[in-house]
């Protein structure tokens, strides 16, 4: 699909995955192009991760799954899924794509107080994990991408406390990651761990 990321620091793992992977596809380019999104959210992973690993690293990235990572310490099999509503996702690419031949009118309203925004967050997150363990092929670590007014406007900690209520039961993969522009929340078998800023 692509060639080898190659890097012998984290720095240069950086470095490289910037130049590679930068910035997520706009959403009316999206089709075909879901390895440039699956990048961006692999590059936001290892923002958080870099100095974890034994270098020298490579990563591969392909399909079944999205990469291998290839370290000192061994190979992490890690796919990446979003979490999403289809039809949210629906209406936000209808609003682009009457937006580019318009002035934008209508300006999206969040009930921020809603109750069930919570409820809601879990939810998708957890029909991402389900999805996911349902596969034929190995995967070590879930990246899940929030794409959703669900969790629009909120704060890692939200998003933890959200967390708290998702079924982690029967989980069979190392760690999953919930992953946004600016932070990342992991989870590992049954419990939220914690959040690192990206």
């Amino acid at each position: 699909m692509t060639p080898e990321v190659r890097a012998a620091n984290w720095s240069d793992l950086i470095a490289i995955a910037e130049e590679r992977w930068g910035s997520p596809p706009p959403r009316l380019e999206r089709r075909g192009k879901q390895h440039l999104l699956e990048g961006y959210v692999m590059l936001l992973f290892l923002k958080a991760n870099a100095r974890k690993f034994a270098y020298p690293i490579s990563i591969n990235q392909r399909d079944r799954p999205d990469f291998v990572l290839n370290d000192q310490i061994g190979k992490n099999f890690i796919e990446v899924t979003e979490a999403v509503d289809p039809e949210e996702q629906k209406l936000w690419t209808s609003r682009e794509k009457d937006a580019q031949d318009t002035e934008p009118t209508k300006v999206d309203e969040i009930d921020l107080d809603d109750p069930t925004r919570k409820r809601r967050f879990s939810e998708l997150v957890g029909q991402a994990i389900r999805r996911k363990s349902q596969v034929d092929y190995r995967i070590d670590t879930l990246l899940i991408y929030p794409n959703t007014y669900a969790n629009s406007f909120e704060t890692p900690e939200w998003e933890l406390d959200a967390l708290e209520i998702t079924d982690l039961k029967d989980v069979t993969f190392n760690a999953i990651w919930i992953v946004a522009s600016d932070h990342g929340i992991e989870l590992i078998r049954n419990q939220v761990v914690r959040f690192v800023s990206a």
